[in-house]
């Protein structure tokens, strides 16, 4: 009777511990991920105070496409990166521009994203058709992007100075001040400027030529966390393939891009 009671209990205790490696070995991971919504339609609060935008899609399609868990957090852009680089937080999505620089410190995914980067100037100054003829001006730009990297790369020979803004709207403000000549910003923001009155610039401004240039946006990852980079990688593949990416992206640009 004994040896049937320790038989049984032996028993028992083999079944709880095989259930709880089972639960390790299928519990999906957990990734912290960083977003400043402050940038529309890319992510932003909507009016009940919801999380939403292009890339607040993108990453909860990657997490299902890869089976973990979104732990979304609001990091104010100006710190966003040390905060990765700190061990804070695993990921960072936010219209964050691939770029040379940035891709010494950190790790990138395929560029899930192109933005056409155009340049605007008001509405009275009809003699500027690009950046030749810029010279003696002054040019705002989004800080820490690749167009203000090479703006800046050209500005000595072209003639121009470059401004760094905190934001495309700053920037936009500063020139319909009258304290900027000249403004390059991403295409999604000039497409709305001049079609939405709530902004007061319908009809202010003009766009100048062609894109300056195009910048590809990634999610970005610690350099010494390459497993979830690949992560991150098979996710954004499956919705390039299924074409699930290209839903998301024609629900907040239409047909743009």
């Amino acid at each position: 009777m004994i040896a049937r009671r320790v038989a049984t209990s032996l028993l028992f205790l083999f079944l709880i511990v095989s259930c709880v490696f089972c639960e390790e070995r299928t519990r999906r991971p957990t990734v912290v991920v960083a977003t400043d919504p402050t940038y529309p339609p890319f992510e932003f609060h909507d009016d009940d105070g919801e999380l939403v935008g292009f890339d607040i899609d993108v990453i909860r399609a990657v997490s299902e496409a890869s089976d973990f868990e979104l732990d979304l957090v609001v990091v104010s852009f100006s710190y966003v990166f040390d905060r990765l680089l700190e061990g804070e937080v695993d990921a960072v999505i936010s219209g964050v521009t691939i770029t040379t620089r940035r891709s010494e410190a950190m790790s990138f995914s395929r560029p899930y994203h192109s933005e056409p980067q155009l340049l605007l100037v008001p509405a009275s100054s009809p003699a500027v058709r690009g950046l030749s003829d810029l010279s003696g001006s002054t040019v705002g730009v989004l800080q820490g992007s690749a167009t203000s990297e090479r703006l800046r790369a050209e500005s000595a020979e072209s003639g121009y100075a470059v401004v760094d803004f905190d934001s495309a709207l700053l920037a936009m403000r500063t020139m319909m001040a009258g304290d900027l000549d000249a403004v390059v910003v991403d295409a999604t923001y000039a497409d709305l400027w001049s079609e939405d009155p709530q902004w007061g610039y319908v009809g202010e401004f003009r766009t100048v030529a062609e894109p300056v240039s195009r910048e590809d946006l990634g999610i970005v990852v610690s350099a010494d966390r390459p497993d979830l980079l690949s992560l991150v990688n098979e996710g954004l593949a499956s919705l390039v393939e299924s074409g699930r990416l290209n839903e998301i992206r024609s629900i907040w640009f239409g047909d743009a891009h």
